[in-house]
């Protein structure tokens, strides 16, 4: 995929444990289109998505965040 660097996979594992997660959880890929997308695989599996750098600005990362912990707590 132009854009994605091809060690996507290398970003993903650096971000693991920023969630609570070691580097060497196992990690599936689900999607690799304009971001990469991970299923991680542990007793608690979540998705991880590794997008292209300057894709999306700090401010649209944020509100998606914000928009996605609304989803949980709402849901």
């Amino acid at each position: 995929m132009p854009g994605l660097p091809p060690t996507h996979e290398l970003f993903g594992r650096a971000a693991l444990p920023a969630y609570g997660r070691p580097a060497d959880t196992p990690l599936r890929l689900l999607s690799l289109s304009e971001n990469a997308t991970y299923l991680v695989e542990d007793d608690d599996p979540i998705v991880l998505r590794v997008h292209r750098p300057g894709y999306h600005s700090l401010a649209a990362i944020r509100s998606e965040l914000a928009w996605m912990r609304a989803l949980r707590t709402e849901t």
